[in-house]
């Protein structure tokens, strides 16, 4: 069984992780991806913006949408986010290996990110 990289039970003043589909977990992440990873996801929830190269927004798939990069030696790893006024959205978790974003991946993004929105009643 992977283990998990992450918690998704938020201390108090963060804003909890919602998990759309995909988890980030040991294998196929590294320890230190993993690692890595979290501590991007923990910024976010306590409201804070980590700095480029690690974090590019994406408007492609939406308002307040980014994508988390971690790059191992044999992976590159991508993670789609949502960062919403009541916790972080984690669209998707990607290995990439190309430089641009398959349509695909935004796709999926895209209509994730429009289940959210109708199950917390937006738009």
């Amino acid at each position: 069984m992977p283990k998990k990289a992450y918690s998704s039970v938020a201390k108090p003043k963060e804003k909890p992780l919602v998990w759309m589909s995909c988890e980030i977990a040991r294998p196929p992440f590294s320890k230190s991806a993993s690692l890595e990873a979290g501590g991007l996801l923990a910024q976010f929830q306590r409201g804070q913006t980590p700095c480029p190269p690690q974090v590019t927004p994406i408007p492609s798939i939406g308002p307040h949408c980014y994508e988390l990069r971690v790059d191992e030696k044999a992976a590159w790893w991508r993670i789609f986010v949502l960062v919403d006024s009541v916790s972080i959205v984690v669209l998707d978790v990607h290995q990439k290996t190309t430089n641009a974003i398959p349509i695909g991946v935004i796709r999926t993004c895209r209509a994730r990110l429009d289940r959210y929105l109708k199950i917390k009643g937006g738009k």
